[in-house]
């Protein structure tokens, strides 16, 4: 598994402004968490979708291909800090 943490800078108030995912190794999301601009959450897991959010159709890319573009910023996170976030996240939205 891997986690990352993904800014996404942009000014559309429909999309999130920080996208937290659960990965396997070759990039399919597990569980995500989004923050969208306000500070409402969406969460995704295979259990079910809340706030907007859902599991991607398609495999996630690597960090250096993220951060390739301009208007992401991406880092590596540690699977503690997710379970940290995903608890916090699913306090404030019901966990799917």
């Amino acid at each position: 598994m891997r986690y990352q943490f993904v800014e996404w800078l942009h000014e559309f108030d429909s999309e999130p402004v920080a996208i937290i995912q659960e990965l396997t190794d070759d990039g399919w999301e597990v569980r995500k968490i989004e923050v969208f601009p306000g500070g409402s959450v969406g969460l995704a897991s295979s259990r079910g979708e809340s706030g907007g959010s859902a599991l991607a159709e398609l495999s996630s890319p690597d960090l250096d291909a993220i951060n390739r573009s301009p208007e992401f910023n991406g880092v590596a996170i540690g699977p503690r800090l997710f379970e940290a976030l995903w608890r916090e996240a699913s306090r404030a939205r019901p966990r799917p």
